[in-house]
């Protein structure tokens, strides 16, 4: 459910996956296995999120 939110809010922005990775701080891959719920959303990428 959050995977989504955070590809919905994202996709709204007009931004890649790489302009979401690069502004956190993580590689493409692992931002791409977070929206698709294949690894787990921590806390402190949840907050560099919030941030972002």
């Amino acid at each position: 459910m959050t995977e989504n939110r955070i590809r919905d809010l994202r996709e709204d922005s007009d931004l890649t996956q790489q302009q979401v990775a690069d502004a956190i701080g993580i590689t493409q891959r692992k931002y791409s296995y977070i929206e698709t719920g294949q690894q787990q959303l921590t806390d402190d990428i949840l907050i560099k999120l919030a941030n972002f």
